[in-house]
């Protein structure tokens, strides 16, 4: 894992100044070493955290024999020594151990096709002299980010949005669809960010620019097999199982010490499971716990670690705890996010210990593991029959189930099932909506939204999965959207911080095409993929409640933290930003601290966002307390 930037470009502005201050302003993603590369209007830099090989034969940028290609890469391939075999029947010659250097001779053999070939989490730029042409590259899911910019004929990227910000060639600008993004569902929604100018690069995309022209391109997408409702249960299960060690097995690659986040949950609590069948008792394993017992899982990470023999770690955190350390969380945060907060503070305590961690993520995302999976199917019956009216009718119908949510206390977002294109699209936004639209477009002072990002984001990727079982459209919506843009995205970015490389055995590309073949009935509450593993875990986890790596936000939020927030969304400093409408918020405030039912994330969310406001934009230190 590292930092990488540079850019290709005719301005005079694009020279070696430039490029040394987008290397350091990501520094912290790469301790270890840092290298540029810069000629002919290319320039490319690199931020080293090693892993694998950490010899100085793996600098970078690397090169190939005649260096005609150079290469600057972040991530892990994780079958490269598969492909390295390969290329060394075929006349390659290599110079390290390090992945990096299958990626040029890989390049040598099938140029962009090469992508189809890497199995791993990566974002790299490789630059082909020859034919003078830039490539930009992403992994399957997005686990690694790039951003990237077009300034007239100058293409600027990065692992950061920030650095490309430092280049000193693109000016800071905020962006409104991307605050209009944030506050429908805590994350900025692809390919726009929260600055103008500066997009992210898709997952399962690559990028090859000449100079004139920037071709975006996709190389994958996940797709659900027509033809399996014959597929053996006996036989998915094995399947799964083998699959299962041979994804954790092939994310230990590396030379230096890894590590688990352990949540007590059943996903974290299998690859725990698997590790100790690997007789992989050195892996450590690192929990977070809390005072209170509803959000606490301490206990059930204790039976985990009892029962798998491991060195365990645990991390209790206060409200306290995060006001100190709410001020670094916000300027690790290169686009404002409502979550990651966990993520920051124990991958802090983790990265003391390993320089690599395991996560569970995933699991319930690809095995029907969330409320959603069975709430949305349960809607559908009684929300179609509404699409099959008039849409004037609609909005009659909408509006009442606004209101007598509003008079009984329940959440207006559920109203929202009633609004938009198709019933199933408008059932899953409502799910994931934090603002509505119209409390949105109350909220902010003078700006009146034209699109709302994560609202055609979600139209455009159902348009992609007609036809799909309803749970099999969620698990491809939950991938698209909020596992990309917020989980993944905030994992990368919080762990980074600390130089610490977040892998995902959950995630792993066969672990993905076979849960796309396995029948949806198969998969409903996790069933196969609970059974296929059952004896890793011990009894109390394997029928435990499902429960979340989340913090007791909305308690702290009327402790400790409460006059911070009051101080922030007071109405002398949302007049003096001028981005929401102070009545509104002021609303919002009342419900929540005095109200019964009120969702705390309306307030979380605008108090996430002033603080990044005057760290990012107006580049002061947070105001916590006065």
């Amino acid at each position: 894992m590292c930092g990488i930037c540079g850019f290709f470009s005719n301005n005079p502005k694009a020279g070696k100044e430039s490029l040394q201050k987008m290397n350091e302003a990501q520094a912290y993603r790469g301790p270890d070493d840092s290298g540029t590369f810069l000629r002919d209007g290319v320039g490319l830099g690199h931020r080293r955290l090693s892993v694998i090989d950490l010899s100085a034969n793996a600098h970078q940028p690397m090169f190939n024999e005649d260096e005609s290609l150079v290469v600057v890469f972040n991530g892990t391939i994780f079958n490269f020594p598969e492909l390295r075999e390969q290329l060394l029947e075929k006349g390659h010659q290599f110079r390290s151990r390090a992945d990096t250097e299958v990626l040029l001779h890989l390049y040598e053999e099938k140029k962009e096709g090469m992508l189809e070939e890497l199995k791993g989490q990566f974002a790299f730029a490789l630059w082909d002299s020859r034919e003078r042409r830039l490539m930009l590259a992403r992994d399957r899911l997005g686990i690694k980010p790039l951003y990237f910019s077009r300034q007239g004929n100058t293409l600027l990227f990065a692992s950061e949005a920030r650095a490309i910000l430092a280049s000193g060639m693109v000016d800071k600008e905020l962006e409104m669809s991307g605050l209009v993004s944030f506050l429908e569902c805590n994350s900025v929604a692809p390919p726009s960010t929260i600055f103008r100018g500066i997009e992210l690069l898709p997952a399962g995309h690559c990028l090859l620019y000449d100079g004139e022209k920037a071709l975006v391109r996709q190389y994958w997408d996940m797709e659900f097999s027509s033809h399996r409702e014959s597929l053996p249960y006996e036989e998915c299960k094995s399947r799964l199982e083998k699959s299962l060690f041979h994804s954790v097995e092939s994310m230990l690659v590396g030379d230096v010490p890894v590590g688990v986040f352990l949540s007590g949950g059943i996903d974290s609590s299998v690859i725990a499971g698997i590790l100790r069948k690997l007789d992989r008792t050195d892996v450590e394993t690192f929990t977070i716990g809390f005072s209170d017992s509803s959000y606490d899982e301490l206990p059930y990470a204790r039976k985990v670690v009892e029962h798998n023999l491991q060195k365990h770690h645990e991390i209790r955190l206060t409200p306290r705890h995060l006001l100190e350390e709410l001020p670094n969380i916000i300027r690790a945060m290169d686009q404002p996010t409502g979550d990651g907060l966990n993520t920051y503070l124990i991958s802090k305590e983790t990265r003391k210990h390993v320089t690599v961690a395991l996560s569970g993520l995933g699991g319930d995302e690809l095995f029907f593991g969330y409320h959603l999976f069975q709430m949305i199917p349960k809607l559908l019956p009684f929300t179609t029959p509404w699409f099959w009216l008039p849409e004037g009718f609609r909005n009659a119908g909408f509006g009442l189930a606004r209101g007598l949510a509003g008079i009984f206390g329940c959440d207006e977002r559920y109203a929202e099932v009633l609004r938009g294109s198709d019933p199933f699209s408008s059932a899953y936004r409502a799910m994931r909506t934090v603002f509505p639209e119209d409390l949105l477009q109350n909220s902010l002072g003078g700006y009146q939204p034209e699109v709302f990002p994560f609202r055609d984001l979600i139209s455009n990727y159902h348009s992609r999965c007609r036809g799909l079982p309803p749970e099999e459209a969620i698990s491809y919506l939950e991938i698209k959207t909020y596992m990309q843009n917020t989980l993944l995205r905030d994992s990368d970015l919080m762990a980074m911080s600390h130089a610490l490389e977040v892998r995902f055995p959950l995630l792993d590309e066969g672990l993905l095409g076979l849960a796309a073949e396995i029948p949806p009935s198969f998969k409903r509450g996790k069933k196969i993929f609970i059974e296929s593993i059952q004896d890793l875990l011990p009894p109390e986890i394997q029928n435990r409640k499902k429960m979340g790596f989340s913090f007791p936000i909305p308690l702290w939020m009327k402790g400790m933290l409460k006059p911070t927030i009051v101080y922030r969304l007071s109405k002398d400093r949302l007049k003096k930003v001028g981005i929401f409408n102070h009545h509104t918020v002021a609303r919002l405030l009342d419900r929540f601290y005095n109200g019964d039912r009120a969702d705390h994330r309306l307030v979380w969310s605008i108090f996430l966002f002033d603080l990044w406001y005057q760290v990012h934009m107006e580049n002061e230190e947070p105001e916590l307390e006065r």
